[in-house]
């Protein structure tokens, strides 16, 4: 990452004021604003900010083309359900935790099953697309290549409505994938509240539909006492993984997890 300071002659006035250097970089605002220049093959990507009382643009260069941010834009907004603006934070935080972990590039992770986007809408983002849902999904990628910090503790994975609605028995009659991959699933109550709460602002009758199916949530699962030591839920599946998971924020409709070596058995 590159950062630049320059003086330029007031020009483009869009949240700083600043001639576009004319080059091969795409240039946005920190709110994930397209400002100027699109050459997606070979361009770089850099963020664009004014300082009122010095007179100059700041400008911070990002390794990464113009092609794969805008692709992974699109991916982090549609792994959300409306674009809400801390949920795309978290999810491009989780994603960049787990390919950070994987070693490998954030693009080549959710070009793969890791992102349960279809990949035929794994493309780019039109870059003049200035709906608020598709900005903050591009702010929340600019916040993870400024390398601020992360909101979701450490969390490389996340789910959605289904968790919450299918627990046990999602459309195919098997559990939620959680339930048969992780052999203990822990979610604080605070996590859970708000998780939960999140949704009951959005579907008042507490019910949504999979594959022409109802589900009404929170499903049984969460509601048994028994899978709830004292603040927190912790259920152990059937799975023999030596590895369990743990809820370490909520955003939007989504739940985030960090995972563990297992460190108890069930009784």
């Amino acid at each position: 990452m590159k950062r630049i300071t320059a003086k330029l002659m007031p020009f483009v006035m869009l949240l700083f004021t600043g001639i576009i250097p004319v080059s091969a970089t795409s240039y946005f605002t920190p709110q994930g604003v397209f400002v100027g220049n699109y050459e997606p093959e070979r361009a770089n990507v850099a963020i664009i900010t004014h300082d009122y009382v010095l007179g100059r643009d700041s400008i911070t260069e990002f390794g990464m083309s113009a092609k794969h941010f805008n692709t992974i834009a699109r991916i982090v907004r549609l792994e959300s359900l409306l674009g809400d603006a801390d949920e795309v934070l978290y999810i491009a935080h989780t994603a960049n935790n787990r390919a950070r972990e994987l070693g490998i590039s954030l693009y080549d992770l959710l070009m793969t099953s890791y992102s349960s986007v279809k990949s035929w809408h794994k493309t780019e983002m039109d870059p003049l697309d200035t709906s608020l849902s598709s900005c903050n999904a591009r702010a929340a990628l600019i916040d993870v290549l400024l390398g601020n910090p992360d909101p979701t503790q450490g969390a490389t994975f996340w789910d959605g409505t289904d968790f919450l609605a299918w627990g046990l028995q999602s459309p195919n009659g098997t559990p939620q994938n959680k339930f048969e991959e992780y052999n203990c699933i822990e979610i604080p109550l605070t996590v859970f509240t708000a998780y939960l709460y999140n949704h009951q602002l959005r579907y008042r009758d507490q019910l949504v539909r999979y594959s022409r199916r109802e589900y009404e949530f929170p499903a049984p699962v969460f509601t048994e006492g028994s899978n709830w030591n004292g603040s927190n839920f912790a259920f152990y599946t059937a799975s023999t993984s030596p590895f369990q998971i743990e809820a370490t924020a909520t955003a939007g409709y989504s739940i985030f997890w960090k995972k563990y070596p297992c460190t108890a058995a069930a009784d």
